[in-house]
């Protein structure tokens, strides 16, 4: 939320259009986040657990809304992922060869490709690539992962380097794809989500970079075929009002 707003800030103070309203829809914007992040918190438990749920059992949906408790846990429990950072730093200190050159991102390709286009694909999960690199079992590497720590298993301290520069080309992506849907809501929407579903996304496994990249391709293309579809409309009715 914070990166589309600061995107959208940049592109209207080009334009002189940067007012105060602006400024109280993202501040809305953000406690309806909370506000949901309550809720959603507060419920996520009682749906996911198999064979327990009961309608009479649930909590008050009222006081779950305004009941922060479970949101900031959720966020205390966040830096949990980075204990796949310390397991990759560790490996890598005590043995400089402990990196897997590239083999996460192809298997994260070959998963991103559709089933229509490769009927008998196989590929590997990251868990699988991990216990074989660290001669474990993969019940044992079962920890939230990140893109910081997925790079640097894949190329070392490069992943200094690679990281910003993903993100930074992300967000020139995402600035260019709103400016060029700024008067197509649909398609902005669209574009914008993808890409913040995948930056906010703190737990990933390695793949979803491609996911988001699949989708961003599979709308693009149907968009470009909105604005074709409408110039040809635009030329047919220009002829007939001219017959």
């Amino acid at each position: 939320m914070i990166i589309v707003w600061v995107i959208l800030w940049l592109m209207k103070l080009k334009q002189d259009r940067f007012l105060r309203k602006y400024l109280v829809v993202g501040l809305l914007s953000v406690l309806v986040f909370f506000l949901f992040s309550n809720i959603y918190q507060a419920y996520r438990y009682d749906f996911q657990t198999v064979g327990q749920f009961d309608l009479a059992k649930l909590r008050n949906p009222f006081t779950a809304v305004i009941n922060f408790d479970a949101t900031f846990e959720s966020f205390k429990a966040r830096p949990g992922t980075w204990e796949f950072n310390f397991l990759v730093f560790n490996q890598q200190y005590n043995n400089l060869g402990m990196f897997t050159a590239g083999k996460i991102s192809w298997e994260g390709i070959k998963s991103s490709i559709p089933r229509i286009f490769w009927p008998g694909k196989q590929f590997m999960v990251i868990d699988e690539i991990l216990a074989k690199l660290y001669h474990v079992k993969p019940k044992e590497i079962d920890i939230g992962k990140n893109m910081f720590g997925v790079v640097q298993v894949e190329y070392g301290y490069f992943s200094l380097i690679i990281v910003p520069l993903i993100i930074l080309i992300i967000i020139t992506i995402m600035g260019s794809l709103i400016k060029m849907t700024m008067n197509y809501p649909t398609f902005l929407w669209l574009f914008s989500g993808n890409i913040l579903f995948f930056l906010v996304n703190i737990e990933e496994n390695g793949n979803e970079i491609f996911y988001m990249l699949r989708n961003i391709g599979l709308i693009l293309l149907i968009f470009y075929g909105y604005l074709m579809a409408n110039k040809i409309i635009k030329i047919l009715q220009s002829e007939s009002e001219r017959n």
